[in-house]
């Protein structure tokens, strides 16, 4: 199979990188192109992947074509690639706020569609994408296009109509966990220990408590709850952010974030 990946940012090179690094595709099999040629001969070339400056080239030779640009550009580029596409090639979109029937629209014609949410963790092999197949897109193909981005993440299938949602949960959440990295981090540095130290213990703290929710299966409430001894210092913390609405919080910025990704598709 042949992938084609038009864009080359942040989400793209994880993509590309995972892809190769895993061994799920040989890098020969894999043609990238983009706006700044140069850049992407030496970041894709590097990793023995074909460097194209025409995004027609690489839609000409993709049985999977990976749309990896900016929600804005999405209609230019499918009316630019549209005619030199593969009729049997699957189309895979990794924006927000970009429907199936936009895409179709756009295109004049059915096709082949997969959408995906991924997120920025994939650079490092952990990321989690959802993804929605459209009607035409067939067993083999849904597997296919799953299969390459578990080399990256964990993977989930969702209905259209949830993605938004999505976006809130996976795709956006990582700056707010960021956030929340950093403020632990503050909070160590408050109390006299040195930044660098502070940051590697919250990360590796966050990141081991979110495994503790994968592995485990367990409520995130419940595991909450084992942390706190009666009258200790963790419920003493617990007590903090709640009376400071960190809840709240939270959730008023999921939903921010999936009502802004509704707006895009207006």
């Amino acid at each position: 199979m042949k992938l084609g990946v038009i864009g080359y940012g942040n989400i793209a090179k994880a993509l590309v990188g995972g892809v190769v690094n895993s061994g799920y595709l040989e890098a020969d099999n894999i043609h990238v192109s983009s706006r700044n040629f140069e850049k992407i001969k030496k970041e894709s070339g590097g990793m023995g992947c074909h460097a194209h400056a025409s995004n027609k080239e690489v839609a000409r030779i993709a049985d999977f074509l990976v749309l990896a640009v900016k929600p804005y550009q999405y209609e230019a580029i499918l009316s630019e690639i549209n005619s030199e596409m593969k009729e049997s090639a699957v189309l895979v979109s990794v924006a927000a706020g970009v429907t199936i029937e936009m895409m179709e629209n756009w295109m004049g014609r059915a096709s082949k569609i997969i959408r995906t949410m991924p997120n920025t963790p994939m650079q490092v092999g952990i990321g989690m994408i959802a993804v929605t197949p459209n009607g035409l897109v067939d067993k083999t193909e849904s597997e296919w296009v799953i299969s390459m981005f578990e080399s990256v993440g964990r993977v989930a299938v969702v209905d259209e109509s949830k993605m938004e949602a999505v976006i809130g949960a996976c795709g956006s959440s990582p700056a707010f966990v960021y956030m929340m990295i950093e403020a632990l981090a503050d909070g160590a540095v408050l109390k006299g220990l040195p930044r660098d130290q502070a940051i590697e213990l919250a990360a590796q703290a966050v990141k081991g408590a979110a495994e503790m929710v994968l592995e485990t299966g367990r409520h995130p409430g419940l595991l909450k709850d084992q942390v706190c001894s009666p009258g200790g210092t963790t419920i003493e913390g617990v007590s903090a952010l709640e009376s400071a609405g960190f809840r709240t919080a939270v959730i008023e910025a999921v939903r921010r974030t999936v009502d802004k990704a509704e707006a895009l598709k207006k």
